[in-house]
């Protein structure tokens, strides 16, 4: 016996041998005494005879196998030599740039074709259908007269999931999955319930009969047409380009476009194999008219087209996204207008980027904002006002409170370093001048409270220009001064500098 590679795929394993009678055996019910391929199926795999008549290899069931092992028998003696689609690519596909209308390889490839899709014709005229195939389920074999035949060893053999455990790896990893249109395990239930239905419609007597109740049938052999559309394709141009075309989990469904498939513009594609993927061609009968017309050899005889520069090929391939993304762009800024209307976006105040517009507080940064804009542009005045504006303001986050109030105090402390000069350099009158200090005198003390590094030089230089008058610090807040640490009604409030300048004072505790 001698290992097949190459017999159909829906065998656990096929061997070459010698076909001989068992006990019980005729030998009409094998097809003859010799050789032949013996085949081994997997528990649950089923096989329901064609009702082909005549010329047609079929499969017979070796008595006492249990339906595990089935035999076809050969006329010769010898295994013949056989070519699958697949094949018929690979010895043509090198040879394509120096191939001539005459070449015989190309002569057996349309005679090869054309006799699979007239077996095909006769199949369905029989009431049958293909079911399971893959590219090793078509097999293109030689006599040692030249004559061709033509094997689908594939035919009638399914797996019943009700009688097996394990499903076959023919199902579980198919050869080429892309030729089935739903998947391998749903094109296996869909050719068991075929051949089922084919085997009730051949037992029925009259035509009216045979017509009726043959709707799994019909679809198979509308799904058959549509299989050797796509068998050709493989014969042209491989299986890699086939896969290339679908994509991962995609199904071969219609011949892409010119972009995708460049190499398709031989008559075959455009008159044959489109129109049939397409189902505007229903029978065998009519994929045969068309393929006598239109041979599949004219795809090799077709000048391919010289391929597109690299960066033009990444335009296209980049174009589909392209065009998406402007797409969701041009969405996105007409739908803004009315996202902005219902969901109005929040901004944070630039004083504070814990509180947001809509926020009430958001009126009094704004109320603050231009006070502080004054008193960075002003006098003493300015940024008193602005100090007093920050007293009142405790219901703001504290971390921004403290950066305002820190920053108004180094305010108050380049003010008031400048008084000195102001005195020596304007002329003022001593009651002014005394008010100017204590002015400034009491901001800086407030301010020291809050940022001491700020104030701390400037209320001793205040605290001796008012001595140097024969002043004090007044124990009550100026008219028109803010602070932090302004005396509530029935208390006061003291700087250290105070506590050192009145002795009388250091028994107070200050206020926190």
């Amino acid at each position: 016996m001698r290992q097949v590679q190459h017999w159909g795929v829906t065998g656990w394993s096929t061997e070459w041998a010698s076909l001989g009678l068992e006990s019980g055996e005729n030998e009409a019910d094998i097809g003859g005494i010799g050789s032949g391929f013996s085949r081994v199926v997997e528990p649950g795999v089923v096989y329901l005879k064609p009702p082909v008549v005549g010329d047609w290899r079929s499969w017979t069931e070796s008595p006492g196998s249990r339906q595990r092992r089935l035999q076809m028998a050969w006329p010769e003696d010898e295994q013949p030599e056989a070519l699958t689609v697949v094949d018929l690519h690979e010895r043509l596909a090198p040879r394509r740039a120096n191939l001539q209308p005459d070449d015989d390889q190309l002569r057996q490839l349309d005679e090869s074709i054309l006799e699979a899709v007239r077996q095909v014709d006769r199949l369905h005229r029989a009431g049958g259908t293909l079911g399971f195939v893959q590219p090793d389920s078509v097999m293109f074999c030689r006599f040692r007269d030249g004559a061709l035949q033509v094997v689908f060893p594939d035919v009638g053999f399914a797996w019943d999931d009700a009688r097996g455990l394990r499903e076959p790896k023919w199902i579980a990893e198919p050869q080429l999955d892309c030729l089935f249109e739903e998947g391998a395990r749903r094109q296996n239930v869909a050719s068991l319930t075929a051949f089922r239905e084919a085997m009730e419609v051949a037992s029925r007597q009259t035509g009216k009969e045979r017509a009726a109740g043959s709707s799994a049938l019909a679809a198979g052999q509308a799904a058959d047409i549509r299989m050797m559309a796509r068998l050709i394709a493989v014969a042209l141009i491989g299986s890699d380009e086939v896969k290339r075309w679908c994509g991962a989990g995609r199904a071969f469904l219609a011949v892409p476009g010119r972009d995708r498939a460049p190499d398709t513009q031989a008559p075959v594609w455009d008159q044959a194999i489109a129109p049939a993927l397409l189902d505007k061609i229903a029978t065998a009968a009519g994929l045969l008219e068309r393929l006598e017309l239109a041979p599949p050899s004219t795809h090799y005889l077709a000048k391919p087209p010289v391929p597109p520069p690299a960066w033009k090929m990444a335009i296209r391939r980049a174009l589909p996204g392209l065009v998406g993304v402007a797409g969701i762009l041009v969405l996105a800024l007409l739908a803004k207008p009315a996202l902005d209307r219902l969901f109005p976006r929040r901004e944070p105040h630039r004083l504070c980027d814990a509180v947001y517009s809509g926020d009430p507080r958001f009126i009094r940064l704004d109320e603050l904002e231009r006070a502080r804009d004054k008193a960075q542009a002003g006098d003493l005045d300015a940024v008193a006002a602005y100090w007093e504006l920050l007293t009142v303001a405790a219901d703001l986050p504290v971390a921004c409170l403290g950066q305002l109030r820190e920053e108004a105090a180094m305010m108050i402390g380049a003010q008031a370093l400048s008084i000195p000069g102001r005195l020596r350099d304007e002329p003022m009158t001593r009651t002014k001048q005394v008010a100017l200090l204590q002015q400034a005198f009491w901001l800086a003390a407030a301010a020291e409270q809050v940022h001491p590094a700020s104030c701390r030089r400037v209320v001793g230089v205040l605290l001796r220009q008012l001595e140097a008058r024969g002043e004090i610090p007044a124990s009550t807040k100026p008219a028109g001064v803010g602070g932090v640490h302004a005396a509530a009604p029935g208390t006061e409030q003291h700087s250290d500098f105070e506590r050192r300048s009145d002795p009388s004072l250091t028994s107070q505790s200050p206020n926190p």
